[in-house]
Formats: C-alpha cells, structure tokens, sequence
C-alpha cells in the first residue's frame, strides 16, 4: 500500500497541477481553494482504494478514517478492542460475541456442546456416584412440585384403574396376540398407503 507522504512531489487528480512538496501546506490550500476538499477528503476520494480502508477487524465491512494523511488501522475504538474472533467448539466457525467466554456460534451448536458435555461428564461418573446424582434430582424434583402444587398426575396413587378395568385390558391384549389383529399406528397407516400408491 502506497502511503500519503507530504515530503513527496504532490500531483492534484482533479486538475493535474504538479506541487514539489505538501510541506508548507500549499497542495492542501490550492485543493481547499480550488477544489472545495480538505486534504483528508481529497486522500479518501482520489488517492486511496476502498480495500486498503477497509476496517482491519475481519467482520466489519465499515470503512477507516485517515490520520496525518495515513489511514487507521479500525474504523472504532471497539473494533480495535475486540481482538482476535472467536471459534466454534463445534462447527469450527468463526464468530463475534460481546462475552469473550462463549463457546459456540449459536443455539443449535450450544445444545450439542451441553449435551456432549452431559455425556463426557456421565461417562467418568461411578455407577453409585450415578444413584446419588440421580437421587437428588428426583427429590429436588419432588420439593419444587410440592412447593408449586403441582403433583405428578400418579403421585401416590394406588387403584388408578379398577380391577374390572385392569381384566378388560388384559382380555384385550391376549385377544389380539391370538388373532394376530394388532390396530395400526397413524403412521403404519400412513406409510403403507404410501407404498401401496
């Protein structure tokens, strides 16, 4: 990238009149005077490529500002603050988060992060290190039912169906294994019409 030196000989793009120098500032007064363009405007229009003022920091599309003629390396103090982007633990991607600990570039990939990290953690567990975890939950789950009111629909239910019903049931269920005459699912239904059509 070829950098604005005011040292240089100085040739205006808009007329073409050849300047020794810049260091007195005649090139900036004849473009102010002239031309109507600071020395910063005339450097962004005339003298610098769009890709070489390009913000530095790689998801941002915004363009620099010039300082002493040279542009600046980011466009804001916050992308030059940001440092290096994140990745992806799972897809690899790169990604940008305001909290520098986030592991992953979405939703879909946390939930695969979690439950990997469930099963990597339930691996190394004992089986009686498993009965006590497991324990725990069910009676952590039990106090927050109690505390909301809100029982298990069978929470200490004896008798749901009675034994008439219970008889009835059973008979059923034999009736068919004998008969071989099992009532399909919606989707046996579905699928058999499907590859009969």
């Amino acid at each position: 990238m070829k950098k604005y030196d005011a040292k240089v000989e100085q040739k205006c793009q808009v007329c073409g009149l050849v300047f020794t120098h810049n260091k007195q500032g005649r090139f900036t007064s004849h473009l102010l005077s002239n031309h109507y363009l600071s020395l910063d405007e005339y450097l962004l229009i005339h003298f610098y490529d769009e890709n070489v003022l390009k913000c530095s920091y790689q998801f941002c599309n915004k363009l620099v500002q010039l300082r002493r003629g040279v542009p600046k390396k980011y466009c804001s103090r916050s992308c030059g603050g940001k440092g290096l982007p994140l990745e992806c633990h799972i897809c690899f991607k790169k990604f940008e988060a305001s909290n520098r600990k986030t592991k992953t570039s979405g939703p879909k990939c946390a939930k695969i992060l979690k439950s990997n990290s469930i099963i990597d953690w339930h691996k190394t567990m004992t089986a009686e290190d498993k009965l006590k975890h497991f324990e725990k939950i069910i009676s952590k789950t039990a106090k927050t039912r109690k505390k909301n009111g809100t029982p298990s629909w069978n929470s200490g239910k004896t008798g749901i169906y009675t034994e008439e019903t219970i008889e009835k049931i059973r008979a059923a269920t034999l009736r068919q294994l004998e008969n071989h005459s099992f009532q399909k699912t919606k989707i046996e239904k579905l699928m058999e019409a499907y590859l009969i059509s």
